[in-house]
């Protein structure tokens, strides 16, 4: 019986280090990825001229096919792969 409860609390105080440790881990990745967020002006200036083009290119009307992403689509060549279906590619890098 007393080999359960010295289990318990061995248990108990190495989850409580572990969340812990966990919690210390998360709040500096989050705070070190917030600060490498900061946008400079030429990207800043890409993401809005690419905005704007989208937004005139979908005023045209509805679509077949619509590709949303990141950079990888944004450099994702369409009509050399798929020449005979009608694609857009919004994506934004």
């Amino acid at each position: 019986m007393k080999k359960i409860v010295k289990l318990k609390t061995v248990l108990a105080i190495s989850l409580t280090i572990n969340l812990i440790v966990f919690e210390w881990v998360v709040t500096k990745l989050v705070v070190n990825n917030q600060k490498s967020r900061n946008i400079s002006t030429s990207q800043l200036a890409y993401w809005k001229d690419k905005v704007s083009q989208y937004e005139i290119l979908n005023a045209r009307g509805p679509h077949r096919i619509l590709l949303v992403g990141d950079s990888m689509i944004d450099r994702f060549c369409v009509k050399e792969f798929l020449s005979d279906v009608e694609i857009y590619n919004r994506g934004i890098g």
